[in-house]
């Protein structure tokens, strides 16, 4: 077995003796390769948890404490945590949180990111439809 491949096995073992292959925010189950993980405290973080770093060679104590550190999150529930922190939440010990982000809708004209954007979303998927409408596939067009 490659180096490289032990390091990816190591990696999913590890992620399924902690959570079953699942997110610790959504709760869904998910292949190991769409689950990362995500330090809890960021100013604790003494160094990210690659690949690489679960290799035989480098395999030791300090990776098992590292990852303990962690939450396991999917690749979505991750990207909307890192949105969450900007604003000062987290979604890992609320789910009211998760509710309100992952139920949050287009239509809205402040991003979860604070950011404010004029545009009249329902105004410019109309114009965007309008435009697009001739280029979608109507399913028989393989």
């Amino acid at each position: 077995m490659k180096n490289s491949d032990l390091g990816r096995l190591n990696r999913s073992l590890y992620i399924k003796m902690s959570t079953n292959y699942s997110c610790e925010v959504c709760g869904g189950t998910y292949p190991e390769e769409v689950l990362e993980f995500h330090h809890r405290d960021p100013s604790k973080k003494e160094f990210g948890l690659k690949s690489s770093k679960w290799r035989s060679h480098r395999l030791n104590k300090e990776v098992f404490q590292e990852a303990a550190k962690c939450a396991i999150l999917c690749s979505n529930c991750h990207r909307l945590e890192h949105v969450a922190l900007k604003n000062g939440e987290t979604l890992i010990y609320d789910k009211e949180a998760y509710t309100r982000y992952r139920n949050y809708r287009f239509a809205r004209k402040q991003g979860m990111d604070g950011r404010y954007d004029e545009l009249d979303y329902a105004e410019q998927e109309e114009f965007f439809m309008s435009l697009c409408r001739d280029c979608l596939p109507t399913g028989g067009d393989q």
